[in-house]
């Protein structure tokens, strides 16, 4: 994995989290040498019908994201529309 790949995948979650969601606090991006984690911070009472979300600590999910492709605007949109519903 290349950094320019993960470096596109940051720059894609962090324009959907300015776009729809408008704060940061509800989610966190962290990057590693081989993925990026997008950590919804309310995740397990977020609808995910695609079951990519994965439960974490004290209410959060997250989803491990290794390629471009991985990145899936519509549904992560959705999820953070749900999350900014939710609140931080």
């Amino acid at each position: 994995m290349s950094a320019d790949h993960l470096t596109q995948i940051d720059a894609s979650i962090e324009s959907l989290i300015d776009v729809v969601a408008g704060d940061s606090r509800l989610c966190e991006l962290r990057r590693t040498s081989k993925y990026v984690t997008l950590r919804l911070r309310n995740g397990r009472r977020i609808d995910d019908p695609s079951g990519r979300l994965q439960p974490g600590a004290r209410g959060s999910a997250s989803i491990k994201l290794r390629t471009i492709a991985d990145v899936d605007p519509e549904l992560f949109a959705d999820w953070l529309v749900q999350a900014a519903a939710l609140g931080p």
